[in-house]
């Protein structure tokens, strides 16, 4: 669930990724891209439902 405290327990987190060439070369996607994807996937879920369509407003 959502809480009014999230950015403030959830900020300063930083992520740095080294992309390797040889993942390139096997045709692997850029971690970039699998992570895009990752997130569409749960983003586009069956069990997705809108707050708004829930509730009748926003969040």
């Amino acid at each position: 669930l959502w809480s009014d405290d999230y950015f403030i327990y959830t900020s300063d987190v930083g992520l740095i990724i080294k992309q390797n060439s040889t993942n390139l070369q096997k045709r692997q996607l850029p971690i970039q891209e699998q992570l895009e994807k990752l997130s569409e996937q749960h983003w586009n879920h069956k069990y997705y439902i809108s707050l708004e369509d829930e509730h009748g407003q926003e969040d």
